[in-house]
């Protein structure tokens, strides 16, 4: 396993629960 790939997994993993949450709030 790569750094920086898993850097790049949790980054990814990060934006997708932000963008859920914008979602939720927006409900």
């Amino acid at each position: 396993i790569w750094p920086e790939k898993e850097y790049a997994i949790n980054r990814v993993k990060k934006i997708e629960d932000y963008i859920k949450e914008q979602e939720e709030t927006e409900l």
